[in-house]
């Protein structure tokens, strides 16, 4: 049975503003030849709504700039999955949410 990727994601517990988050990935599945297809990552600052910041992109990392002093910035990434032989099929996988940053 093929499964969804799974994502992790990296960022520091405490920043100065421009600071860089990280992320990574595994393809899952038994029927297909499975490869990771891109990560979409959202940010969403204090308690607001999620923002997409990077979207199916190919890159494990990014510099985050729009960082403000005094607020905290939450991430999650989720990974993509393509099949070998599913033509344009493409899975997603669960989002994975980090620990809050303070940006102080």
């Amino acid at each position: 049975m093929d499964r969804a990727p799974t994502a992790r994601i990296q960022v520091p517990a405490q920043a100065a503003p421009g600071f860089t988050v990280s992320w990574e990935g595994t393809a899952h599945g038994e029927l297909f030849d499975w490869r990771l297809d891109g990560f979409d990552v959202q940010v969403r600052q204090d308690d607001g709504d999620w923002q997409s910041w990077q979207t199916r992109t190919s890159a494990r990392s990014a510099r985050f700039t729009q960082a403000q002093s005094g607020h905290r910035y939450t991430f999650r990434v989720r990974a993509w999955q393509k099949g070998g032989d599913t033509g344009n099929r493409s899975l997603p996988g669960v989002w994975e949410v980090s620990e809050a940053v303070q940006v102080g």
